[in-house]
């Protein structure tokens, strides 16, 4: 996830991000595979920014930020704005 983030960051990530940097870590969940991570990603991207919102909202209370520091990164989501 951090290679991701730096990657994004350095401005050689999606085209969508290039233009929106820095971007940071707000999400992230262990999935199965990397096509249940994409699959997962996919769906966020698809609704609307009151869902992201809310999302956004809820893991940036602390208690979800400090549970969210012990997810492995292999399989992982990455959700930013």
């Amino acid at each position: 996830m951090a290679k991701r983030v730096k990657v994004h960051n350095a401005g050689k990530g999606a085209k969508y991000t290039r233009t929106r940097i820095p971007v940071r870590l707000i999400y992230k969940r262990e999935m199965g595979s990397m096509s249940a991570a994409m699959g997962r990603e996919h769906e966020i991207k698809k609704n609307g920014r009151e869902y992201k919102e809310r999302l956004i909202r809820l893991f940036t209370s602390r208690e979800k930020m400090s549970c969210m520091s012990r997810c492995p990164a292999v399989g992982s989501e990455i959700v930013s704005w």
